[in-house]
């Protein structure tokens, strides 16, 4: 039998309160926003790092569809992207810094996502308590 590709794509919009790293002349937080849409199987974020994730693990050996590469699903991408924003934000070390981003994504996924990516928005949600993540599915008209 043919394998059957399906195309699955993530909207997100975002926006983030971190911390300012300057002195008093600064206000106390700049918000960082923005939107992207990744679709699976393509991601040109990773060529940049050798193929290689550096904030989340994607599941392994799960049963259902275990010769899959989960961290090329759309919604993966998305969160890591979002991970290296931050980074480039500079809250992502010390853990304190990263704890007092707030704010809130909103995704928008074509299909179901897999479990391996629900496990990437919890912790995503661990790595980031101050902020939310609004999930929603549905077909692309």
């Amino acid at each position: 039998k043919d394998v059957l590709h399906k195309r699955v794509c993530t909207f997100a919009e975002y926006s983030f309160f971190t911390p300012n790293p300057g002195g008093q002349q600064q206000p106390q937080q700049r918000n960082h926003a923005g939107v992207m849409i990744r679709e699976n199987g393509f991601w040109t974020a990773s060529t940049t790092r050798g193929g290689k994730c550096r904030w989340l693990q994607a599941a392994k050996n799960l049963k259902t569809g275990a010769l899959v590469d989960r961290t090329l699903c759309s919604e993966f991408q998305t969160l890591e992207e979002l991970c290296d924003c931050l980074e480039a934000a500079g809250v992502m070390f010390p853990e304190e810094r990263r704890r007092s981003v707030s704010g809130g994504v909103r995704m928008f996924i074509s299909t179901t996502p897999c479990i391996s990516c629900v496990g990437a928005m919890s912790q995503f949600l661990l790595m980031f308590p101050g902020v939310s993540v609004e999930v929603s599915n549905g077909k692309i008209p």
